[in-house]
């Protein structure tokens, strides 16, 4: 179940667990089961924790804070936040336009 490169349990895994899980009756209806699968995807809390600023690419001790609480790659981390500072900076860029 672990991936064997990082020791990490795949995102993959964790969604057809969740489906397994509504399949069975225990999550009652859709918009429960966004919300829960929201709640344990890593990329959602690391979006959530940019979009507070509480976490950017040049914050190290923070990027390995997180990726230790949510067990993921520390570069597919960083790779994800840099991507958030572009799109955000893209739009600020927009918006002045």
């Amino acid at each position: 179940m672990f991936s064997q490169d990082h020791n990490r349990f795949p995102l993959d895994m964790i969604y057809k667990l969740t489906l397994q899980a509504s399949s069975r009756g225990n999550i009652p209806n859709i918009s429960d089961r966004i919300y829960r699968l929201l709640r344990i995807l890593p990329s959602a809390q690391v979006k959530r924790l940019f979009v507070c600023g509480k976490l950017t690419s040049f914050n190290n001790k923070e990027l390995q804070k997180v990726c230790e609480e949510f067990l993921v790659d520390e570069n597919a981390c960083k790779s994800f936040v840099q991507h958030q500072e572009f799109r955000a900076l893209k739009t600020q860029e927009t918006a002045a336009a």
